[in-house]
């Protein structure tokens, strides 16, 4: 069973979505949810490249930290962030406050999804919700995670950097890399848990298994620890 998103985030961090989503919407002053679901969706990506929250100057760890709440989010639950964008609407634009942000009355969610597919065609941007997306990769993913890892000759001087490439990119070398840290593999997509973090020494990091979605690490307590890697820079530290 997929983690939910009270397990994967804090509520300090649950706090801090729905201040972004709140904070875009003051700016974008969106009439459709689904118009402020997609653009959060493409801020968390350009936070995680670099981008600076809410423009492209600069940026630091906090908005790093930012995009990874938000994908982290939309990966789970992409039903709550909705609910949290249409409720942030008429807030916004109303001053109307929700008697709870991750809830917003009975949704379709296969209308949901169709309807932001189609704005994602419409804008050029794609065609697949993250849940969409992640239905079709995860039989594939846990296929080529069941296959043994390719043997490659390797040069001596370039063996780190292969290590690296492999553990940011092959599900399998991720699987593996999960089983030897004793970490926790559930869900769908497969999220490798429970494992030491080198910072905090708490088993409270986690990946997951198929890299597409997000290909780094990163330990659970954003606010009192905020340790995120990539799994080479894991596997080197414990």
């Amino acid at each position: 069973m997929l983690p939910t998103i009270e397990e994967l985030l804090k509520e300090g961090e649950r706090k801090e979505l729905v201040k972004s989503i709140v904070q875009l919407q003051r700016i974008e002053k969106y009439t459709d949810p689904n118009d402020l679901l997609v653009q959060i969706e493409r801020w968390g990506a350009w936070l995680i490249n670099g981008a600076g929250w809410l423009h492209f100057d600069y940026s630091g760890p906090e908005d790093r930290a930012k995009g990874e709440i938000i994908t982290t989010a939309l990966a789970v639950d992409m039903m709550k962030v909705y609910a949290i964008c249409k409720n942030a609407v008429p807030y916004v634009l109303r001053g109307t406050v929700p008697e709870r942000w991750t809830e917003a009355g009975v949704e379709d969610a296969d209308d949901i999804r169709a309807r932001i597919k189609t704005k994602k065609i419409n804008m050029g941007i794609g065609a697949k919700t993250y849940e969409e997306a992640d239905v079709e990769k995860v039989e594939d993913a846990k296929r080529r995670a069941r296959k043994a890892i390719k043997r490659t000759r390797v040069p001596l001087v370039n063996h780190e950097r292969e290590m690296a490439k492999r553990l940011k990119t092959e599900p399998a070398a991720r699987l593996l890399l999960a089983r030897e840290l004793q970490g926790a593999i559930r869900g769908a997509p497969e999220t490798a848990s429970a494992i030491l973090c080198p910072a905090c020494t708490r088993r409270s990091v986690w990946f997951f298994i198929e890299p597409e979605g997000k290909t780094s690490a990163s330990c659970n307590h954003q606010n009192s620890c905020g340790w995120w890697g990539s799994l080479y820079d894991l596997a080197r530290a414990v």
